[in-house]
């Protein structure tokens, strides 16, 4: 046998192996005759013919790895061995593809533990196979862990490359080649993919939270467009229940497919339980909206509408079906809208308003990029306040509810990224805007924009940089923010406790939990055995007598702040340690 030949059996015998790890189900001796070992695929066609379910799923990926591995030798036969793309696949199970320049498997690595059961002893034999091939083979392991289903059908595929032009390039063909995975199979994928850059900020949550550089921008772009929530609250979710909740399209992240929904009631199922809690039909009420939100550790539909001068807000448990939270206030806008029609006349829409506005403004709905508008009334006048950026300027516009007249406008540039649906304010010279800039320092401070008063935040020059300054309060405590405005790198950030003193005496000590008792409530809430540099301090906020416990672990810092009588953790902080 010459080298040639001895090198094809080890590669046949090599992905032998490797699919029979992917495929349980399959026997790669009965998949492989001597023309198939010269690159000659036979059961392709007898393939087709097979139902489509699951297995099959699985078996297709074995063919498709057959296929694109099998033909020519010299598996070993690297461009380089240099690192040249990073692939990164996110479901729940995290795993790293590092590729070179010719689009070949470097190294294999899990990311967590759901990451080692996909990978498996796939790690070594995925070296020197074409990325989208392992790619494949990885889902496949996916589909049969139970991963990737039905009810859970979304996949992030990041990539970090050198190259902007290749890692776009590479990002279509793993794009491309998971839809046509897809399209074989018994159900609908959803495909998410997009470039990543790792940044410091970015770098930083990815190792505070123990996920993928990926999976930390995909979440990082939901808190930038929904900053009531933040990055603490959604890093323990898959990749499907954050495709359920992002809500809009995320900026940098092509989508095919929709996320499936199965493993939830559905919005019909949620819509007839809130109606059916208020005693309304739905051919009652006026105005109607739901979406998926997480509340508390939950997947829930949020739910509006109205009906005889109230509206409605419910959550409703997305698997069960349950009412969590329901509201009832009266609509204001639906009152004022009775009183004036009765005195002048059928008032404007705010639509109508809207475009009383734009046309003064001499603009189109499409040159905007943010608009709101809301009823209001001025000396017993009905109006309109209607906002809107466009072009690089703020416009805001009061209109006669019942006349249209303009009463009022203002134009002005904004400099500080008002509009919070654009990556870039290039008349401000920033690459973050506002919006994005409160998210990274909401995320820092594990905050949500529900939890802080007194935000604000004004674009500065500091020795020829541009800053975002931020300040906001949260409790007893004042939080300061420098934050760059053309990479999001936070520079600086402060946070004070405005006590009411600091006595020791300030509740006696047989009335409140000893030391050793709040050290073991803040660990056991972090979920840690021990810590280093555990500071106690006692202390009076706002009339209570409290407890602030500091530690850290490696670059991690906890903060706590305890109720000295009862125990309960009344505020939480992590940050990375600068």
């Amino acid at each position: 046998m010459n080298g040639k030949d001895r090198k094809e059996r080890e590669i046949n015998e090599k992905l032998g192996r490797a699919f029979e790890h992917a495929t349980p189900s399959l026997n790669p001796s009965a998949l492989f005759t001597e023309g198939e070992k010269k690159g000659e695929i036979l059961m392709m066609k007898e393939g087709r013919k097979r139902k489509n379910n699951l297995i099959t799923f699985a078996a297709s990926v074995a063919a498709a790895l057959i296929l694109l591995v099998g033909i020519g030798t010299g598996i070993y036969g690297y461009e380089s061995y240099a690192v040249a793309s990073t692939v990164l696949l996110d479901v729940n199970p995290s795993v790293e593809l590092k590729v070179n320049k010719a689009g070949k498997v470097l190294d294999a690595n899990a990311l967590n533990e759901d990451g080692q059961t996909v990978l498996g002893s796939m790690e070594e034999k995925l070296k020197g196979v074409h990325v989208e091939v392992a790619v494949n083979a990885l889902v496949g392991s996916m589909v049969k862990n139970g991963f990737v289903s039905d009810t859970a059908n979304s996949i992030l595929v990041s990539v970090n490359s050198k190259s902007e032009k290749q890692g776009a390039e590479l990002s279509q063909k793993l794009s491309s080649e998971l839809n046509a995975l897809f399209a074989g199979s018994n159900f609908e994928g959803a495909v998410l993919t997009q470039s990543v850059t790792s940044n410091s900020e970015l770098k930083a949550l990815a190792d505070q939270y123990g996920i993928s550089l990926g999976k930390a921008r995909f979440i990082y772009q939901i808190i930038t467009q929904n900053t009531r929530y933040t990055f603490e609250e959604l890093v323990d979710l898959s990749i499907n229940e954050l495709n359920l909740r992002r809500g809009v399209q995320l900026d940098g992240v092509d989508i095919s497919g929709s996320a499936s929904d199965k493993d939830y009631v559905g919005t019909e199922v949620a819509k007839e339980n809130a109606l059916a809690h208020a005693g309304i039909s739905a051919d009652q009420i006026s105005r109607f909206e739901i979406e998926m939100g997480y509340e508390k550790g939950v997947m829930v539909y949020e739910i509006e509408f109205n009906h005889d001068g109230y509206e409605y807000e419910y959550d409703v448990n997305a698997q069960t079906g349950e009412i969590l939270k329901s509201e009832k206030d009266k609509d204001e806008d639906s009152e004022n809208r009775e009183s004036d029609s009765d005195v002048q006349g059928t008032l404007l829409t705010k639509e109508q308003a809207m475009a009383a506005a734009l046309a003064h403004a001499g603009l189109s709905k499409q040159d905007v990029k943010k608009q709101g508008g809301k009823k209001d009334k001025d000396d017993g006048r009905t109006l309109y306040e209607i906002e809107f950026t466009a072009g690089g300027y703020k416009y805001e516009y009061e209109v006669d509810a019942v006349t249209g007249e303009i009463v009022k406008y203002s134009k002005e540039q904004y400099d500080d990224g008002d509009d919070g649906n654009s990556a870039t304010d290039k008349s401000a010279g920033t690459a973050i805007n506002k919006a994005q800039a409160k998210a990274i320092a909401l995320a820092h401070a594990g905050l949500t924009g529900k939890d802080v008063e007194g935000f604000e935040c004004k674009l500065d020059s500091e020795n020829g940089v541009k800053v975002f300054e931020l300040e906001f309060h949260y409790g007893a405590i004042e939080y300061e923010y420098d934050i760059n405005a053309a990479n999001g790198t936070i520079i600086k950030h402060e946070k004070e406790g405005m006590r009411d003193n600091d006595k020791a005496d300030v509740l006696p000590s047989e009335d409140r939990i000893g030391r050793e008792q709040v050290q073991n409530i803040a660990l056991k809430h972090a979920g840690l055995s021990y810590a280093n540099d555990m500071e106690i301090e006692l202390y009076e906020e706002n009339g209570r007598a409290v407890y602030e416990v500091s530690f850290r672990l490696g670059l991690v810092e906890f903060e706590y702040v305890i109720d000295a009588k009862s125990g309960e953790v009344l505020r939480v902080e992590k940050e990375i340690d600068d």
